[in-house]
């Protein structure tokens, strides 16, 4: 029994000393690799359901060149198209004259959601239905084009098929997409459920261990399930740390819905209502799709049958491998991060960008009153619960009726007669109060031991002491003390006046209140007053009397000496 002790006890050591170890790790990674944001314009975009998104905004000077909107993929951030800094899509484009704008979704890091909602909670239709919706609306009123391109990497490229078929290509100018995976057939990357519980359960957990194994894979160069990357195909500029600020957390609902869709073959958005792997056979928006031979998440035959089905004529497919002239054969990541992303990747971007110039501007004027986005109307029902979570919408309701009823006008009114009847109640006490003066009888009762007298003198003389502190001259206490002494002489002779007093109601207001504040103050006086006199008086005459006896008698050596001196005046004589 004492060895499996120890061996308890030695495990559960070694499990502290593991975390210990991998939290000290943690740290340290995160003052390595603090996110830097190279964006001197930092926007803040409010969505129609009040979730706040940041968009960094990167151009040359001030030119206001044709704006392109870059979305990134699951478990990423906007760090996913500035990285190495002067290798990057926004510095190559951002040179090349064009306004680039890259948006931090809901659920980054630097993204705020509204009262009551929590940072993980968040799904592929609020992308769809607010987040891009309100992105590419800001950006229309902020730069003055009607259009923009958009840029989307994996799940952005996703985004863009999703926003074509829900909202139309009326203010898209161009689409690229790098990597995006276009019905997942031949897909061969699986979610387990144990991974998607722990993402559900401890998502900042699983953010931290994600981004902890990045340097471990970079220093060994090896590939990640969840990170397909070809390590020898990365930018010679390329750390760990761009990765690292890149990758964001986990979002559970965001993961099962990608989950479900692999598993199920099956796409479909907006509550379900709008399937949009069948819809891809309808896309129209003139599209530029890159594509790695090495990409787990989209085999090749799969996106070449994709591509063939689009109706559209105005569409280009590029793939990314040493056969087409690169250095390497792409995959996933290294999409946005390659060696000669520049020449392969960028290039045919900003190509197809010329080939698709925005024209049309927008009027400021009315872009205001296009859609509910920009003027938010009275809040119904349905809208509070886009906004609220369940539990608040439902005590929202069941408070609703309740206040209706409440009648708020009536209110008033009583509160202004129960104040006009306060003086009454407040008369009737000071009233009554005088009736309890009228209680001398009890004083006169002489069973009271010698004690409670001698106590009660104390605490008197302990009284008039602390008024004498308090800065009172002594006419001032003479004057008080005759005062008092009239008062109560004038009680004792007329105790009968003051029980009718407190009998007649019908007195007017002025004499109650004279009553009602002269008369307490009196009577306080009165029942220390005569004591104090009396008692006093009484002890002083006393003491004096004893003092002048003992001093007219002679003492023991006065008499000596008187006897010695008559002595002395015997012998002379």
């Amino acid at each position: 029994m004492i060895i499996a002790w120890w061996i308890v006890l030695a495990a559960l050591g070694a499990l502290l000393g593991v975390a210990f170890l991998v939290m000290f790790y943690w740290s340290i990674l995160e003052s390595m690799y603090p996110e830097a944001v190279r964006s001197k314009e930092v926007h803040t975009v409010t969505t129609r359901d009040l979730w706040k998104l940041r968009m960094c905004r990167f151009r040359k000077g001030r030119t206001e060149g044709e704006p392109v909107l870059l979305v990134h993929g699951a478990l990423a951030n906007h760090h996913n198209f500035t990285a190495p800094e002067g290798h990057s899509l926004v510095d190559f484009l951002a040179a090349k004259g064009y306004d680039c704008w890259a948006i931090d979704l809901r659920g980054c890091k630097s993204s705020e959601p509204p009262f009551e909602r929590a940072k993980t909670d968040v799904s592929f239709d609020d992308y769809l239905l607010y987040d891009l919706p309100a992105a590419i609306r800001y950006i229309r009123k902020t730069t003055g084009y009607d259009k923009v391109h958009w840029v989307g990497h994996s799940m952005g490229g996703m985004l863009l098929y999703a926003y074509s078929l829900q909202h139309g290509n009326e203010h898209i100018a161009s689409g690229t997409t790098l990597g995006s995976p276009v019905g997942f057939d031949g897909v061969r990357v699986r979610l387990h459920d144990e991974l998607l519980f722990m993402v559900k359960s401890w998502p900042a957990f699983c953010g931290k261990c994600i981004r902890g194994l990045i340097p471990i894979a970079m220093l060994c160069r090896f590939t990640l399930g969840f990170f397909p990357t070809n390590m020898r195909n990365l930018h010679p500029s390329v750390n760990s740390g761009h990765f690292y600020s890149a990758i964001d957390e986990p979002l559970h609902k965001v993961l099962s819905e990608l989950a479900f869709s692999v598993r199920k073959r099956v796409w479909r958005v907006n509550k379900d209502a709008l399937d949009v792997k069948a819809g891809l056979a309808t896309l129209e928006v003139p599209l530029l799709a890159v594509y790695g031979p090495r990409d787990p998440f989209v085999p090749v035959d799969e996106a070449k049958k994709f591509f063939d089905a689009l109706p559209t004529a105005d569409k280009k497919m590029l793939v990314a491998s040493k056969e087409a002239g690169c250095e390497e054969d792409y995959s996933h990541i290294d999409l946005a991060f390659g060696r000669d992303s520049t020449r392969m990747i960028y290039g045919p971007i900003a190509k197809w960008f010329e080939a698709h110039p925005i024209v049309a501007r927008v009027n400021l004027d009315t872009i205001a009153t296009e859609d509910d986005d920009a003027v938010l109307p009275a809040l119904g029902q349905d809208r509070r619960a886009e906004i609220l979570s369940g539990d608040s919408f439902a005590r929202i309701t069941e408070q609703a009726p309740a206040r209706a009823e409440a009648p708020a006008p009536a209110a008033a009114p009583a509160k202004k007669k129960t104040a006009a009847k306060t003086p009454a109640k407040k008369k009737t006490a000071a009233k009554k109060k005088p009736a309890a003066k009228t209680k001398p009888t009890a004083k006169k009762a002489p069973a009271r031991p010698n004690t409670l007298a001698k106590k009660k003198a104390a605490a008197k003389r302990k009284t008039a002491a602390a008024a004498t502190e308090t800065g009172s001259s002594p006419k001032k206490k003479a004057t008080a003390k005759k005062a008092t002494s009239k008062k109560t002489t004038a009680a004792k002779k007329k105790p009968a006046a003051k029980k009718p007093a407190a009998k007649k109601p019908t007195a007017t207001k002025k004499a109650a209140t004279k009553k009602t504040t002269a008369k307490p103050k009196a009577t306080t006086k009165k029942k220390a007053a005569p004591k104090k006199t009396t008692a006093a008086k009484k002890k002083t005459t006393a003491k004096k009397k004893a003092e002048a006896i003992d001093k007219s008698k002679p003492s023991d050596a006065t008499r000596s000496a008187l006897a010695n001196a008559s002595a002395a005046l015997d012998k002379l004589k």
